[in-house]
């Protein structure tokens, strides 16, 4: 399914013109090979948060757009342990650019790092050239997220979350990564720490924790496939407690039902369901 104009990959070019072509193949494509203009961005801004794990950095970068629109939250909450720092002292600094219909922004890593993140989207954990999609435009193994994670072979790391719930798409470079999303301007935050565990615990903070499934939702439920009556199931159910087999419960097919008439029994083969 085709994206609007801008939203594509960028292509291996300084020209602002070409940001509707397709990727280059390049195994080696670099973001230096392919860098914004910055156009359509008036400005950009960075802040830095107060409240964060010891040894963690946790800084957000808005884009402001010439035609007055800036970035805002879209799914994370608003902090109110915001300061602004200038740019020059972040240790990072994306750039943006903006094409009239779609926000792209792009954050150099460098050489030699190890990218991980977009989700469950593929075969691989660790990402090469590839494009992830967002926005459900196709069958995929799992959820795409705008979240990446980044390992350096000093063993220092970085995560980058774009917040953002439109419609877009994540780039992996070498030595970098091209977020791209439609209309509105978005968040980039950015998670640094000397280490992976520190990285893991702050983007924890930052995106929430998981919830644990109650206790009931983790018990065993047998399916019982084809079975000639209700006996069956009812001898099957025996043998799980004759053994003394947890199962908390049973499923049943299409069998024990009469045709083409959803959840109703069949009369001879579940006289009493």
């Amino acid at each position: 399914m085709p994206g609007p104009v801008g939203y594509p990959p960028r292509s291996m070019s300084t020209s602002s013109s070409a940001s509707a072509a397709p990727a280059s193949t390049d195994p080696r494509a670099r973001l230096r090979d392919c860098p914004l203009d910055g156009e359509g961005v008036k400005r950009s801004e960075c802040a830095r948060a107060g409240r964060v794990r010891p040894g963690a950095d946790l800084l957000v970068f808005r884009a402001l757009l010439e035609d007055g629109r800036k970035s805002a939250p879209a799914v994370l909450g608003a902090r109110d342990d915001l300061a602004p720092v200038k740019l020059a002292e972040a240790p990072l600094v994306p750039a943006w650019e903006f094409d009239g219909t779609s926000v792209r922004v792009q954050l150099a890593l460098g050489d030699g790092q190890h990218l991980y993140g977009g989700g469950a989207t593929g075969p691989r954990l660790l990402r090469r050239e590839e494009r992830i999609e967002f926005w459900n435009l196709r069958d995929v193994a799992g959820p795409a997220l705008p979240v990446v994670l980044s390992l350096s072979g000093d063993g220092s790391a970085r995560a980058v979350v774009a917040d953002s719930a439109a419609r877009g798409s994540l780039q992996f470079f070498g030595d970098g990564v091209e977020f791209v999303f439609e209309r509105e301007p978005f968040e980039l935050w950015l998670v640094c720490a000397a280490d992976i565990e520190t990285v893991l615990a702050q983007l924890r903070d930052l995106l929430g924790p998981l919830v644990r499934p109650p206790i009931w939702s983790l018990g065993y439920q047998h399916l019982v496939r084809r079975p000639e009556n209700a006996a069956a199931v009812l001898e099957i159910a025996a043998r799980f407690r004759a053994r003394h087999l947890p199962c908390d419960g049973i499923w049943l097919d299409e069998t024990l039902l009469e045709s083409e008439k959803p959840f109703a029994f069949h009369r001879e083969r579940c006289a009493e369901p």
